[in-house]
């Protein structure tokens, strides 16, 4: 069977031993941030990856494989494994198509931090995403010394070239909002005619009461 060479060299770097020793201080943070993220810890078995949950509340915990794990839980480990064997390391480089995909919006702002930890470590980080979400976490998150660079790639009419445009940290487009569909009348409805004027109606004076009877004298 036939694999993508890039899929191969991933799984040839996560099967690397973990580093002898207590990791640094700052691989330390990383992996128990993973951790907690994903509720467990990475293990290898016979080339197959398991993760490693622990029990609470008198419970032992679970070992599952990574084959009954969400694509983007899958994705995190893998990153434990690779910070923990020192494939993550100052020098290094991780590409990350859509980062986002299958995890909960909720879990973004952590996914964002590591990947700002590991910058910060000298791992050269490039992701390519679609999701607003995603990006205003960097935007919140970040700060100028993580030297994040934003670039927008398009293709424009008639051209077969695809320019690209750079914006630094502090240089993101806000976002246009999109009109109410109340807003947006269908091409097609027919035009509503103007209300029609009202004739006024003239008021009525109330009738004066009929005057007393004179008394007899």
């Amino acid at each position: 069977m036939h694999f993508e060479e890039t899929y191969a060299d991933i799984v040839d770097r996560a099967l690397l031993p973990p580093l002898r020793g207590a990791p640094d201080a700052d691989r330390a943070a990383l992996l128990e941030l993973i951790r907690k993220t994903i509720r467990g810890r990475v293990t290898e078995q016979n080339e197959t990856f398991f993760l490693q949950t622990s029990g609470s509340n008198g419970r032992r915990g679970s070992k599952l494989e990574f084959t009954l794990l969400a694509e983007g839980l899958r994705e995190l480990g893998l990153l434990y494994r690779l910070i923990q064997n020192g494939t993550l390391t100052g020098g290094s480089a991780l590409l990350w198509d859509e980062p986002e995909a299958n995890l909960s919006p909720g879990m973004m702002g952590t996914v964002v931090g590591i990947l700002l930890r590991l910058q910060q470590l000298g791992v050269q980080v490039f992701l390519a995403t679609h999701d607003y979400v995603t990006l205003k976490q960097l935007d919140l998150m970040g700060r100028p010394a993580h030297r994040v660079l934003y670039h927008a790639l398009y293709r424009e009419e008639g051209s077969d070239a695809a320019p690209g445009r750079r914006a630094d940290l502090c240089a993101v487009p806000a976002p246009h909002p999109l009109p109410t569909p109340a807003a947006r009348p269908a091409a097609d409805a027919p035009a509503k005619a103007p209300p029609r004027a009202r004739a006024p109606v003239p008021r009525r004076r109330p009738a004066r009461p009929p005057p007393p009877p004179a008394r007899a004298g």
